[in-house]
């Protein structure tokens, strides 16, 4: 997930929104890990401010 979330950050895609949705919807599942969900969730709170 981490290097998911690098991915995102390294690139220049508009369309990269898709990419972080989509790092959201994977990490929000029951079977990841505690500290895979709880980036998640920091991702989710904060999502509007990192793709502006």
């Amino acid at each position: 997930m981490k290097e998911a979330v690098t991915l995102f950050y390294e690139t220049t895609d508009p369309e990269a929104v898709g990419l972080l949705r989509n790092i959201i919807d994977a990490g929000s599942k029951r079977s990841p890990p505690f500290e895979v969900r709880r980036l998640d969730r920091t991702l989710r709170n904060w999502f509007e401010s990192i793709v502006a």
